[in-house]
């Protein structure tokens, strides 16, 4: 029962930090881009032509796709560690 509790605990660490990394280090990175854009009006002028000139409105996220994506990272997480102690052991 110890082995259980201490394999249910493995792959609950490992399934939070699979979808630690998968969020946290794109927000990471867009808040570096974001820290070091320095822009420039003048190679920036050119391109104002192709650009909508209308507003458009919907949604960008959709909290059930937020769900499952983070469920199936949580369960790429278990298949991971399942295999890797089984293969461990072998």
């Amino acid at each position: 029962m110890k082995l259980l509790k201490a394999f249910t605990v493995g792959l609950a660490f490992v399934g939070v930090y699979y979808v630690t990394v998968y969020f946290v280090v794109p927000l990471l990175v867009s808040m570096y881009v974001t820290a070091t854009y320095k822009p420039d009006i003048y190679e920036s002028y050119p391109s104002v032509d192709i650009l909508d000139h209308q507003v458009s409105f919907g949604v960008i996220v959709k909290p059930a796709g937020l769900v499952f994506e983070t469920l199936g990272l949580l369960l790429l997480g278990v298949i991971v560690y399942y295999f890797s102690i089984k293969l461990k052991g072998k």
